[in-house]
């Protein structure tokens, strides 16, 4: 083995560690409000929510809120359960689902 391989390894690592350290700080760095998924359905509810979409494949949550006497705003969540999530905001063949019985 060369010499010179070892001084690579320790580049590549400096590197890897360095990007590792760029990612975490750009992440954090984006101020984010932070909601409980019954908050979240409590837009619903209230007929706040004025529209939306869903990945069902991640679970991320966007949609464009208008609270009465409020202000517009944009959300991200990503819901916990996407059966659950779904079950909740969607009627079903059989009948209403039990949060529009509920409400």
């Amino acid at each position: 083995m060369r010499r010179g391989s070892g001084a690579l390894i320790y580049v590549v690592i400096f590197l890897v560690i360095a990007f590792g350290i760029v990612y975490v700080l750009r992440q954090s760095s984006q101020p984010s409000e932070s909601y409980t998924y019954s908050e979240i359905m409590q837009y619903f509810d209230n007929y706040e929510v004025s529209k939306y979409s869903f990945d069902l494949g991640t679970g991320k949550l966007k949609m464009t809120v208008s609270p009465e006497g409020g202000e517009e705003k944009d959300i991200e969540y990503t819901v916990p359960n996407v059966n659950i999530f779904l079950d909740e905001i969607q009627s079903s063949e059989f009948g209403d689902n039990y949060r529009e019985a509920y409400n």
